[in-house]
């Protein structure tokens, strides 16, 4: 059995699509290495879906292998970013494979999750400068990464909560920018972790908004920068 990761970024195709439609074609593909690890999946292959260029970037579930050696229509298309002119019908260039969707996980498992996990520290994502698509992983890495899905449990957005931390459990706690948070409140945010009561708490404080609002635009930068603070998206 081989393993491999495949990245998608969500806006265009998540693995909540997939689970929709069931089963998709993965085209697209324009790199020959990528293009050649689909080559070299099987029927019944697993797959590590990625959510990539995404905040936060991670796996987001499972899918299996259920077709190959299919013909990447994409290539033929005028009006497709993925139109190939100097591929023809009677010599393809790019073919591809077909995934079903097995799971989603409860949660993602992050980037930075993947990172801190010492069983994965030889993983062909982690490496510097991989970018690769479509790529393999290893029995081990994709166990590993299973398990911490299954660790992972339901994620929530907390405002001026105060959690008790359990010995034992591991934690990602992503505050973002102290000024940029990202769940619609617009109030400066900060977490103060307190390792003797097993504790950490996040913290709202509010700010003059419209003020960094006009020293942002007053420097040139774009006005999107502006609106953002007060949307807090």
């Amino acid at each position: 059995m081989k393993y491999w990761l495949m990245k998608s970024e969500p806006e265009d195709f998540s693995v909540t699509d997939l689970a929709k439609v069931k089963r998709s074609a993965w085209t697209g593909v324009r790199n020959y290495q990528a293009r050649n690890h689909m080559r070299s999946m099987k029927v019944g292959n697993r797959v590590l879906f990625y959510h990539s260029n995404a905040e936060p970037p991670g796996v987001a579930g499972l899918a299996e292998v259920t077709k190959t050696g299919i013909v990447d229509e994409t290539q033929f298309d005028k009006k497709s970013e993925y139109y190939d002119e100097a591929s023809t019908k009677q010599a393809p260039r790019w073919d591809c494979v077909e995934i079903a969707h097995v799971e989603t996980f409860p949660a993602l498992v992050p980037l930075e999750a993947l990172r801190a996990e010492p069983a994965l520290k030889d993983m062909l994502l982690l490496k510097r400068g991989t970018r690769l698509s479509v790529q393999p992983v290893s029995a081990a890495e994709f166990k590993a990464i299973v398990s911490m899905a299954k660790k992972t449990g339901r994620m929530e957005i907390l405002r001026d909560t105060r959690v008790r931390l359990k010995s034992g459990d591991r934690y990602f706690i992503n505050v973002g920018s102290i000024g940029q948070p990202r769940d619609s409140n617009p109030d400066a945010c900060c977490v103060l972790l307190d390792e003797e009561a097993s504790s950490m708490e996040f913290v709202r404080i509010p700010y003059d908004i419209s003020k960094s609002q006009g020293k942002i635009l007053s420097n040139g930068l774009p006005s999107y920068l502006a609106e953002r603070l007060m949307l807090a998206r």
